[in-house]
């Protein structure tokens, strides 16, 4: 996420009747030949984005892919994930980004746990073939798909889009599209956390909000995969937004810094480790990044005084954000400066943003007062609707309007 982090329209998160997808398509097209994606060599214009999202959401349907389907991919960023993304939500269907780093145990438990029906895979890359490979022999009635040729399974699904990009056809159009997400695992072994329809709408108004304040697009290098909320959701934002999305092929300090100098990248967001591995490559000390109006920071608490060298080597750009799976973003704190009369301000994780609401509730769910330490509890627009097959977690972590974070803090 990039911007301001205070005010904005309360009803922010009302939406209307329909499959998001609907609006988010019509925006999108709005920008024209506008660029939208840049991966390596490839630059998708938004036209381009649009028409393959409608190409993915043909072929996928052709193959049989039918809303309320649970499509579990194994895919690296590339410029067809958002196309897939959007396009398997037309189609009404439930997604999961499965991660690539996790053990192949943990990739096939998730995928069983999530009842996924569906896989698609990056081709040419084994551990995604062997992953394939196993999932569709244990259940030959599963549909695999590939992204690209190689030696695995499943035809290829980019080798089967039409030469001409199709228009909507309504009777494809499915309802009640919905996300998994992992969650942090800090507490435990991570749980899939659901985000239906209101979590892509909200996105669409922040967009808006920003473009009626005279934000400008944002030119936002993602670092992140689609695995987590903190991949999907300033990747969707750039997008609704009328920005250009930067997908890095791979990450290093000097490359994600010749990046932002060679693209006038504007937001980018980071944690707290890569943000370390930055301010120690000697590249830093050289690289232009008077480009950057929004280095977000977040994933994990931060060192104050790793936090004040970010400031004193990029200037006043950096952003701390904090939020969750279960709530992708609970606070910022924009333009975070260093005053060393308020030692503390390093240490903050900042003020709600938009309409969230914080409270901090002492063990029977009692408001403390400012400065005593409790449970974070938060409630807002941007809330899951509760965790995939655990209603007895989802009903102990969802306290009427509130979740509670798990997270010790105080006001």
């Amino acid at each position: 996420m990039t911007g301001p982090g205070q005010g904005g329209p309360a009803a922010a998160h009302d939406g209307g009747p329909g499959n998001y997808v609907l609006r988010a398509l019509q925006m999108l097209a709005g920008y024209g030949d506008a660029e939208a994606v840049v991966h390596g060599d490839r630059r998708l214009t938004y036209t381009e984005v649009t028409n393959l999202t409608l190409a993915l959401a043909a072929t996928l349907h052709k193959n049989g892919v039918r809303a309320g389907d649970g499509v579990a991919m194994i895919v690296r960023n590339s410029p067809e994930s958002a196309s897939l993304q959007l396009a398997l939500h037309l189609l009404g269907c439930r997604t999961l980004w499965i991660a690539y780093y996790e053990p192949q145990r943990l990739q096939i438990e998730f995928f069983e746990f999530a009842q996924a029906n569906v896989l698609i895979y990056s081709a040419g890359l084994q551990r995604r073939e062997e992953l394939a490979t196993e999932l569709a022999g244990r259940d030959p009635s599963r549909l695999v798909l590939a992204l690209g040729h190689g030696d695995g399974p499943g035809d290829d699904l980019l080798a089967d889009l039409p030469v001409q990009p199709p228009g909507l056809d309504p009777a494809i159009v499915g309802a009640g599209p919905e996300s998994l997400f992992y969650s942090g695992g800090t507490t435990g072994r991570s749980k899939l956390v659901r985000h239906g329809q209101r979590f892509y709408e909200m996105m669409m108004a922040i967009a808006g909000y920003y473009r009626s304040i005279g934000e400008p697009p944002m030119r936002f290098l993602t670092t992140s995969a689609f695995t987590h909320t903190s991949g999907q959701m300033p990747a969707f934002l750039a997008l609704f937004e009328g920005g250009t999305l930067f997908q890095e092929t791979g990450w290093g300090p000097a490359a994600f810094l010749a990046t932002i100098e060679r693209e006038r990248i504007t937001s980018t967001f980071l944690t707290p480790a890569l943000l370390y591995k930055v301010l120690d490559d000697p590249a830093v000390h050289a690289a232009d990044t008077s480009s950057l109006r929004y280095l977000n920071v977040g994933g994990a608490a931060a060192s104050p005084a790793r936090l004040a060298q970010a400031i004193k080597r990029l200037g006043p750009v950096v952003r701390i954000v904090y939020g969750s799976s279960e709530v992708p973003l609970i606070t910022d704190y924009p333009f975070l400066d260093h005053d060393p009369g308020f030692p503390g301000r390093l240490g903050s994780c900042g003020r709600p943003f938009l309409d969230m609401r914080v409270e901090v509730r002492d063990e029977g769910g009692v408001v403390l007062p400012v400065g005593e330490t409790g449970e974070v509890w938060v409630t807002g627009p941007l809330l899951m609707s509760g965790y995939w097959q655990r209603p007895e977690l989802t009903a102990e972590t969802m306290v009427g309007e509130w979740v509670r974070t798990g997270d010790a803090g105080y006001l």
